[in-house]
């Protein structure tokens, strides 16, 4: 797929004896971009690259799971195991007017409102409360901040940078994650829309 991609899933292990995947989503809209039929590129952990065909997408619990055509057992699922399931950007319906996409958020400048600049832009993770934008900081150590409108004051990609109100501690490199976390999105892909 040429050009730039974004990450609508992460393929975790096989489910079942069918060769079903476990799948972290990182779409809104699950339902939307894993239709029987659609045509999809999974990048596996070692660069190689696959072109895979959606036959279904659902929920168990509150997991989700993807069944991909010619993946019917557990050998097959687990040959795509750890991969990232990458849509081209331009494929994806626009979003509302204003509204940032997560893959243009790596590499973005983090500033606080004074302007002063305190870290990078590494990724996006998914939690329980909501987004969180993973800061790398300029002092060392790593900072995830809620990606909610009282802390991530400004988005504006064209401008590269990221305005945050942390409150007090939220930046404290000694309170900071460890980065290299296993789990975590990579910097270098987005979110899907």
């Amino acid at each position: 797929m040429p050009g730039r991609e974004v990450v609508l899933a992460r393929l975790r292990r096989p489910w079942g004896r069918h060769g079903e995947l476990l799948a972290e989503i990182h779409t809104d809209w699950p339902g939307e971009r894993f239709v029987p039929g659609a045509r999809y590129a999974v990048e596996l952990p070692d660069g190689t690259r696959r072109e895979v065909t959606i036959r279904g997408w659902r929920r168990l619990g509150d997991r989700d799971l993807l069944a991909l055509e010619g993946v019917d057992g557990i050998g097959d699922a687990e040959d795509l195991a750890g991969g990232l399931v990458l849509a081209s950007a331009e494929s994806l319906p626009d979003l509302a007017e204003g509204e940032p996409c997560q893959a243009d958020l790596p590499g973005l400048a983090v500033e606080l409102p004074d302007g002063r600049r305190v870290g990078v832009v590494e990724g996006i993770e998914e939690a329980p409360g909501g987004d969180l934008v993973v800061v790398r900081l300029d002092g060392g150590g790593e900072a995830l901040v809620p990606l909610a409108p009282a802390i991530t004051r400004e988005i504006d990609p064209a401008a590269g940078r990221v305005v945050i109100d942390p409150p007090e501690g939220l930046l404290d490199p000694d309170r900071a994650v460890p980065a290299g976390r296993p789990g975590r999105r990579s910097p270098r892909k987005g979110s899907g829309r």
